[in-house]
């Protein structure tokens, strides 16, 4: 059996609900993450300093500190939910159906898998998600050799 088979066998589980997949998109808005944009922070970051700058200057050093907490508070509830809502959206629409991307976000922290039923949980990096899916989704436990895990 092959690692495509196997995540193929995940997503699958997963949208019948026999499988739970957890994860932390701060932890998967990294630099290597190949579903993480950068751009996507940056962008209000940069967005809301030069706000702060423009009101700085225009109302002064009280408006200019006040406009940047205001931004600040901005980035961190509307801003950051949404770039974590986009990175979900990746995880889903690539992640879950590519297994080079899955590789490359199995090596990050930030992805859980737990199965209700047998208690079984997973956690990349460390765990085996192949043996996570083989234990508790493949029908009758499938017996694959340990070349094919690796």
């Amino acid at each position: 059996m092959e690692d495509t088979d196997l995540l193929e066998m995940l997503r699958a589980a997963e949208a019948d609900g026999r499988v739970t997949i957890g994860l932390d998109p701060r932890k998967l808005d990294d630099v290597d993450s190949p579903i993480s944009i950068q751009a996507e922070s940056t962008r209000w970051i940069y967005g809301l300093m030069a706000a702060a700058l423009l009101v700085w200057w225009l109302g002064g050093a009280y408006a200019g500190v006040g406009a940047i907490a205001a931004g600040a508070s901005i980035y961190a509830t509307i801003g950051r939910r949404q770039v974590e809502r986009n990175i979900r959206r990746r995880f889903y629409g690539l992640a879950i159906t590519d297994i080079g991307v899955w590789r490359k976000l199995w090596r990050l922290q930030g992805i859980t898998l737990s199965c209700e039923p047998s208690g079984a949980a997973c956690a990349s990096p460390d765990g085996n998600w192949q043996r996570f899916v083989l234990d508790n989704i493949a029908p009758g436990g499938a017996v694959v050799s340990a070349h094919t895990l690796l």
